[in-house]
Formats: structure tokens, C-alpha cells, sequence
């Protein structure tokens, strides 16, 4: 569509269009006229020149058109000031052709314009593509959470039933049966820290990190993460240095634990699960530092770099398949490690050498001197108090 109030001129420019083989459906003295017939079938683009419309404000119009109906806009301009620029750039476009008008200059210019717009169209499809699957995400999320809390409530109260029954029966039993009810006691206390580990995931997998710190021995935590994952650990020995005594810390239990089994896993995995992890828990200067080295030299040290930051997965370029495989298990693997160590005012890294080994350790501050232990695993853990702690006293407060 021309726009064009000038008769020699609009022939003049009709004729060259229709030479470069582009068909001109409408010639009209003004854009306001135009618009009026964006019912019918609509231009491709629209030719508009601002020095002979029958528009008093030419560029409002053409914004009208711009937002209103999405039509790319060639301006022909006499004179390319910054003023004219800025009007033009304002109405939604900056595709311009100086006057007189050169064939070769305008067979260009609306060719750039019009692959820009369908590039701009094919771009807004996807983004809509993609808010449409984020809604549905959305409310697939929405749908699970749900489903969490009404488990998550189910299983608390028949657990603090369980429990309460348990506490009951033990009064009345034998020294026998209370043995036998201190086990069933215990193994619903376990359930319920399956509870808090589904729903503490959850929360990382979705950064929503909280902590609910409890005064308890780090090395004894270590030590039941690495017994845990030793049978899974194929033909790697993990080595554990013995300590005397206990290292306290005030801190998440279960955030503490899920940041120490996934860089035993880590290690695992890059170690192809050969050779030996050495595993140590050292304190200097208040701060506890556990830390996993490779002992065997089996996982390289370059490329560790920015291990613990989060971004986009490396796909690599096809040559090196090990090294992508690496790379996009350690931006799923280690997702929400470094927010769950600042939380605890710490920090997560790895050092070492081709000498050393690899190393991935984290550091978190010592407990205070003095500082009462909250055994959450006696056989006399109060459940109520425990499932108060996981999930608070009603649903879990889910993202």
C-alpha cells in the first residue's frame, strides 16, 4: 500500500514498485483512510511519504497502524533530521528512504523491513508459545503442590496418631514390648524425615531456600551421608579420616546433608566410579570445612571453574561428548548448592591439583562453645515437634 498525495510522484513510484515485481493493492492520500480498510485483506507493507499526506500528523497515524494492526512502515523522507528520526522511531519504525528515490535503495530497504517484521512475528510466536507453557506449568505445579499438602497433611496426622498411640502402649508394656514399640517409634520417625526431605527438595528445586537450624555433630553427619551412598558407590572406596571427638554446628541438618550427598555424588559420577574419595571434616579458626578429594586423580581439574554458579546448560559441539555429558550433569546436579551454603553464612568451592586431586569441599561456622545438641534420631524424639518443624502446624508453605 502507497501513501501518497502527489499524482506525477505516486505514478513515479507505483511503476517502479510494480517493475520490482511487487503488486501495489491500494494507492491513498492519507494513512487515516487507510486504516480504514484494515478489514479487508491487508498490505504486507505499507510505503508512506511524510512530505506530501493529506495527514496533519503523519506519524501518529502511522503508530495508530503500527500498534493497532502490525504493519511494517517505509517512510520516504526529503530530509533525515534528527527530529524526523525521533518522530519516526516514536511511531514503531526506523526504515527510511531518502528521496529522490533510487530503485536499488528501495528494493533493499523494504526487503531488510519485511524480513525484520517476520522475524519479529516469528519471535513474538514463540514467546507466546512459551508463556503458554508456562501457564500450563503453572498449573501443573499448582496441581502438585496441592496434592503435597493433602499428603503431607494426611501423613502428619496419622503419624502424630501412631505416635501417640505408641507412647500410650509403651506405658503399659514389658521391658520386651517397649524395646519392639521404641523401633515401630522409630522407624515413623524416619517417615516423617522422608516428609521433610521430599518437601526441603522441592524448595531448592525451586529457590525457595529456607533454613531451620538445630545444634548437631557435622562429622556424624558426614559420616551417615557417606554410609548411605557406599552402596551405591560401584567400584569406588570412599575413605573417611577419622576424628576424636565431635564438630558441632549450628545449622540445617537436612539442608547440610543434601548439599554433603551431592557433591559425594558428583564426585562419583566424574570419577566414572573408579579409584578412591577421601573424605574429611577439619575445623580452623570457627569455621568447619568437610571436604571430598579425589584421591585417585581420576576427575580432571580443568574446567571447574564457575562449577557451583548457576546458568545455562553447555550443549558443546559435538566433538566432545564426555565433556558436554559433564557439563550438563553439574548445572542439574549442583543446582541450589551455593544459595543453600550462603544461607548458612558459608561457602562452597573446589581446589586441589593434578598432583592434589580434585577437591569439592563447603565451610560453615562452628557452633558457639556450650551450645546445647538437639538430637532429632533418639528413640524419644517427640514426633508432634518434629512434624511442626518439617511442614509448620498446617500445609506446607509451598511455592
Amino acid at each position: 500500500m502507497v501513501i501518497e498525495n502527489d499524482e506525477p510522484l505516486r505514478s513515479d513510484i507505483v511503476t517502479r514498485l510494480e517493475g520490482m515485481g511487487y503488486r501495489v493493492m491500494k494507492v491513498l492520500p492519507s494513512a487515516e483512510k487507510a486504516i480504514s480498510l484494515f478489514n479487508q485483506p491487508r498490505p504486507d507493507i505499507i510505503l508512506i511519504d511524510i512530505d506530501n499526506t493529506d495527514d496533519k500528523d503523519v506519524f501518529g497515524r502511522a503508530k495508530e497502524i503500527n500498534e493497532n494492526y502490525n504493519l511494517p512502515i517505509v517512510f520516504l523522507i526529503s530530509e533525515a533530521g534528527k527530529a524526523v528520526f525521533e518522530s519516526a522511531m516514536r511511531a514503531g519504525t526506523n526504515s527510511f528512504v531518502m528521496k529522490p528515490v533510487r530503485e536499488k535503495d528501495l528494493a533493499f530497504k523494504i526487503e531488510l523491513t519485511l524480513l525484520k517484521h517476520r522475524k519479529e512475528m516469528e519471535f513474538l510466536q514463540t514467546y507466546q508459545e512459551l508463556l503458554d507453557e508456562r501457564k500450563k506449568l503453572e498449573i501443573l505445579i499448582n496441581i502438585r503442590n496441592e496434592a503435597l499438602a493433602n499428603i503431607s497433611d494426611n501423613i502428619r496426622t496419622q503419624t502424630v496418631d501412631a505416635s501417640n498411640a505408641i507412647d500410650k502402649a509403651m506405658k503399659m508394656a514389658g521391658r520386651k514390648d517397649k524395646k519392639d514399640l521404641s523401633k515401630a517409634k522409630e522407624a515413623l520417625r524416619n517417615q516423617i524425615l522422608l516428609v521433610e526431605d521430599l518437601i526441603d527438595n522441592m524448595r531448592i528445586a525451586e529457590d525457595e531456600i529456607s533454613i531451620s537450624t538445630s545444634v548437631f555433630d557435622l562429622d556424624g553427619l558426614v559420616s551417615n551421608a557417606v554410609e548411605e551412598l557406599r552402596p551405591k558407590a560401584g567400584g569406588i572406596g570412599i575413605k573417611v579420616s577419622p576424628r576424636e571427638g565431635k564438630v558441632m554446628v549450628n545449622a540445617d541438618y537436612y539442608k547440610i546433608k543434601y548439599v554433603t550427598s551431592v557433591l559425594l555424588k558428583h564426585a562419583l559420577n566424574l570419577s566414572g566410579k573408579k579409584g578412591e574419595l577421601g573424605v574429611e571434616v577439619n575445623v580452623k579458626e570457627g569455621l568447619v570445612r568437610v571436604s571430598i578429594r579425589d584421591l585417585s586423580r581420576m576427575i580432571e581439574f580443568e574446567g571447574q571453574e564457575g562449577l557451583f554458579e548457576k546458568r545455562g546448560t553447555e550443549q558443546g559441539d559435538g566433538s566432545e561428548p564426555e565433556k558436554a555429558k559433564k557439563l550438563l550433569f553439574q548445572d542439574v546436579d549442583l543446582y541450589g548448592i551455593k544459595d543453600i551454603v550462603s544461607a548458612h553464612k558459608g561457602e562452597v568451592g573446589v581446589d586441589g591439583s593434578s598432583e592434589e586431586g580434585v577437591a569439592y569441599y563447603f565451610l560453615i561456622p562452628e557452633a558457639s562453645k556450650g551450645a546445647r545438641s538437639d538430637d532429632r534420631y533418639g528413640s524419644d524424639v517427640d514426633v508432634e515437634r518434629l512434624m511442626d518443624r518439617v511442614s509448620g502446624p498446617s500445609s506446607p508453605n509451598m511455592k
